[in-house]
């Protein structure tokens, strides 16, 4: 990015929803790849101690689904959303 200005290959964020256990905070982004038509659903623990999981998607609302379904998961693993954005 220069000067305030997204270029067409910088992906854009469509929604990301952060969670929180304890002292551990994970984020969960699904992005449009805008120079590839494609969508990335992307967990990124907030550590650093484990490297990030993205899984690729050819339609949005197959994301965003798998968004859900992930934050579904968390909460039953006692992760509590803390905030989202889209």
């Amino acid at each position: 990015m220069l000067s305030g200005v997204m270029t067409a290959d910088e992906p854009t964020l469509l929604l990301r929803s952060v969670f929180r256990r304890g002292t551990e905070m994970v984020t969960c982004a699904v992005k449009a790849i805008n120079h590839e038509s494609a969508y990335e659903v992307r967990i990124v623990p907030q550590s650093g101690r484990a490297a990030d999981i993205v899984e690729r998607f050819s339609a949005s609302t197959r994301a965003v689904v798998r968004h859900a379904e992930i934050a579904v998961q968390l909460r039953e693993s006692g992760w509590v959303s803390e905030y989202g954005t889209n």
